[in-house]
């Protein structure tokens, strides 16, 4: 598990590489893709996706991108194993009921995904890095991004700009080809509703 320094890597965080690994692995040997192929798509080195593969990798969101991308499919369809839903352009998702995926820095809960052919990807994100330091370096992947901060402080870090901060209420539309990272700015985690778009 790739663990910041002095952290612990959580059972939730464990759990949520596990289920991502596996259903990259499912998905990847059922379109008969081998390792290297999926590694010159992604940009990501083999062992790295094999680490992924095998639950031993906490993966960003970008890198999360990466991966759905270079398989063909829907990131959503990657964070959990669900039945074919009907095509619909209506959903209702209840409080706490999203798809939840942990890492380090975030925590996911990927909104709506019953929904097919989608154009956004809502997220309800928990922030919980406070430094670039425990961030690492700034993300960046294709498509546009959009956050409000339900709770908490936000530091927004992103090429070209100097950090900014938001506060609960604030938010931000930005190009995610710009590296980018969102942290906590007060002494507790932040709460934001995150909307990513290809473009």
């Amino acid at each position: 598990m790739n663990v910041l320094p002095g952290e612990v890597a959580t059972d939730e965080v464990a759990r949520s590489s596990a289920i991502f690994g596996q259903s990259v692995s499912a998905a990847r040997k059922s379109m008969k893709m081998t390792l290297k192929a999926l590694s010159d798509k992604t940009g990501l080195s083999q062992a790295t996706l094999s680490r992924i593969e095998n639950g031993l990798l906490s993966v960003t969101y970008d890198n999360m991108i990466a991966i759905a991308n270079g398989l063909g499919v829907d990131v959503v369809d990657l964070l959990k194993k669900r039945s074919a839903p009907q095509k619909t352009r209506r959903s209702i998702l209840r409080k706490g009921e999203g798809d939840v995926y942990e890492t380090e820095v975030y925590r996911y809960e990927m909104l709506h995904t019953d929904l097919l052919s989608r154009v956004m990807t809502p997220i309800r994100a928990t922030l919980k890095a406070r430094s670039i330091r425990d961030f690492g370096s700034l993300k960046a992947h294709s498509g546009e991004e959009f956050f409000v901060v339900l709770s908490g402080e936000v530091e927004l870090h992103a090429e070209h700009y100097a950090p900014i901060k938001l506060s609960a209420g604030d938010s931000a539309y930005f190009d995610s080809t710009m590296g980018h990272a969102l942290l906590a700015a007060g002494d507790e985690d932040a709460e934001i509703i995150w909307v990513a778009a290809a473009v």
